[in-house]
């Protein structure tokens, strides 16, 4: 499949490279950028030999969100709700596909970026990037999920501090306020990412997939819900043949070999 603003790379089994390609206008989220994403994603989540996605961006930004002279023609016509419905469509995607989802962020992830990053399942950062919710200054609030993310990261006086400021912050600042996972040197993002993305990607792929849905859903349950939730899960895993493997390998003292 040809996409014009993304580039998918398979880059080892289990773990692919999705690259936001537009660096001519900051990877920003136009609606053909959005519809890439969202496609691109579709097709990975129906590859079995995908366990791990990698979202990053080229040139010097991660995303620089809305695409500001796209968005001028106002987000109150039928244009601009369209192109809400897209963007809302691309964070459900990324935030209930059972597919593991690491942001890489090679440098400036605002607005909308900033938030798109948010949905990912981790977030590892090049000391090179900024992020920041720039909405109020173009007289905008939070979207893209910013809402949502946010206070339940950082709790409700931080992320009204960041919505109402719209104020840059390092990614060292993001990693001491728990926004992200870790801050890497720009050159070794790339290969710290992959370290990770192997590490889970060893992992047997439906019971990855259930602890992102398991630790997702749990945001919104109460805990006898969760208590319930995982119980079901669990009763899953325990008729897996990755679970025997595990307690095979477990007993005899070897790493475990899951099926793929």
């Amino acid at each position: 499949m040809n996409y014009s603003n993304i580039l998918i790379n398979y880059i080892e089994e289990g773990v692919y490279k999705v690259i936001m390609n537009r660096a001519d206008n900051m990877n920003s989220l136009t609606s053909e950028m959005i519809k890439d994403l969202c496609r691109g994603l579709d097709n990975l989540e129906r590859k079995e030999d995908c366990r791990v996605i990698i979202l990053t961006g080229t040139g010097k930004a991660y995303s620089a969100g809305g695409d500001i002279k796209y968005l001028s023609a106002g987000l109150g016509t039928m244009e601009g709700k369209s192109y809400l419905q897209l963007i809302n469509s691309l964070i459900l995607k990324i935030f209930e596909m059972e597919k593991i989802i690491i942001s890489a962020v090679n440098g400036f992830a605002v607005g909308g970026g900033c938030n798109l990053c948010f949905a990912t399942d981790l977030i590892f950062a090049s000391s090179k990037a900024v992020f920041a919710e720039a909405f109020l200054p173009v007289g905008l609030v939070p979207d893209a999920g910013g809402t949502f993310f946010l206070p339940r990261i950082l709790g409700l006086p931080r992320a009204k501090e960041l919505a109402l400021t719209g104020r840059k912050i390092t990614a060292e600042e993001a990693a001491s306020m728990g926004l992200i996972n870790r801050v890497v040197p720009p050159e070794n993002l790339d290969p710290a990412v992959l370290e990770m993305a192997r590490e889970i990607s060893s992992r047997p792929s439906r019971q990855i997939g259930l602890v992102k849905v398991l630790m997702n859903r749990s945001l919104w349950l109460d805990l006898r819900s969760a208590l319930e939730y995982e119980a079901y899960a669990q009763g899953l895993c325990m008729q897996t043949i990755e679970h025997q493997e595990g307690v095979r390998a477990f007993l005899e003292k070897r790493k475990p070999v899951f099926t793929k």
